[in-house]
């Protein structure tokens, strides 16, 4: 059975090696990318997906840290996919409802917010 701790040291090298490699070359890549596109609104698109993949990773762990209560383990992905949704809706409403104003970075503290009242409402106290 070839198994990790069966390797030769010299694969393990190898296999490091062909990693950092990789990695770095697609570091290169999102450094030229950026580079060449060179327009102040990447920013804004960065912290756009930063707004929506760690919003419910801030609800979760501010409902993990501020509550004792327990979930329903299999109603959490829902939530955590429920939240960011319903923020991509508020992000569209929100202009017909106050003209001119536009949601940015704050999508991650409402998407959290979503996020912890989700689990608030599908929770019950620990005994």
């Amino acid at each position: 059975m070839n198994r990790k701790e069966d390797w030769r040291e010299a694969k393990r090298k190898r296999i490091r090696q062909r990693v950092h490699l990789t990695i770095a070359f697609i570091f290169l890549l999102f450094v030229l990318v950026f580079h060449w596109v060179n327009d102040p609104s990447m920013i804004d698109v960065i912290l756009k997906l930063a707004a929506y993949t760690y919003g419910p990773l801030l609800g979760l762990f501010t409902f993990g840290i501020l509550t004792k209560r327990s979930v329903k383990d299999n109603l959490v992905p829902m939530i955590c996919i429920a939240a960011p949704l319903l923020c991509l809706l508020i992000e569209f409403v929100t202009p017909k409802f106050i003209p001119g104003f536009k949601l940015g970075p704050e999508l991650l503290v409402i998407n959290g917010a979503l996020t912890f009242l989700g689990l608030w409402m599908v929770s019950h106290k620990s005994k």
